[in-house]
């Protein structure tokens, strides 16, 4: 069943939040969904072909990761680390993150805060406004509106607190973005990818889409999503 654009070198890529069978989120799956959503795909014949993400930098993706490394080594793992969570309760450490590294697990950034680089106003992505102050983010909140020096700074600073630790990619926190956020990106050349919240297959873009794993996904769905053109995102 492996999808016509895996011979094109397509990739797809499935995005977990935290893995707990005690947290009651919707982003937080068991491990034995994770676990069966790399069997259901291994059984596809897409286990060469997906990429599981690991948005946030949890400490459970340490887990994830190693459990996915025993017992599915095909599969790409990537983690993509918020910089100023690293360390803190509940989050991944610089050790556990070099201790990843040597696994072959991936690192990306995913934000000096966790703050959404564009604004939306009715489902549509606001224009950034110009100029601002290089800075972070004083206010972390679903409303914030970042100006152009602020998103700068938070693609800039997260290269720099990941140089010689993380390939170029960018995962944008909610996956909000917009042209201007795309265009600053590649004016200060500082990520080949920009990975997103978007449907569709990885083609090798620059904008990278992801497919979100809730809960509520079921493992044996996953491959028929991927085998099908994708209508809309799964409800969380």
């Amino acid at each position: 069943m492996s999808h016509l654009l895996t011979l094109a070198g397509g990739k797809a890529n499935l995005v977990f939040h935290d893995v707990s069978d005690t947290t009651r989120s919707s982003y937080a799956v068991p491990v034995e969904q994770l676990l069966d959503s790399a069997e259901q795909l291994r059984l596809a014949g897409l286990s060469k072909s997906v990429r599981f993400y690991f948005d946030d930098g949890y400490t459970s993706a340490r887990t994830a990761s190693e459990l996915l490394r025993e017992r599915y080594p095909e599969v790409e793992v990537v983690a993509a680390l918020t910089i100023t969570a690293i360390g803190e309760t509940g989050y991944l450490n610089w050790g556990d993150i070099e201790e990843m590294r040597s696994w072959g697990v991936q690192i990306a950034g995913h934000g000096y805060q966790h703050v959404r680089l564009a604004a939306y106003r009715d489902g549509v992505a606001r224009q950034t406004p110009p100029d601002g102050i290089y800075r972070a983010t004083p206010t972390v909140t679903d409303e914030a509106q970042l100006s152009a020096n602020e998103v700068l700074f938070q693609l800039a600073e997260t290269r720099d607190a990941l140089h010689g630790l993380a390939r170029s990619e960018f995962v944008l926190p909610y996956g909000a973005y917009n042209r201007d956020v795309v265009s600053i990106n590649e004016r200060h050349q500082l990520f080949s990818v920009l990975s997103t919240a978007d449907c569709g297959w990885d083609l090798g873009g620059e904008l990278r889409p992801r497919l979100l794993v809730t809960r509520n996904l079921s493992p044996r769905d996953i491959p028929h999503l991927l085998a099908s053109p994708w209508p809309k995102p799964p409800k969380a």
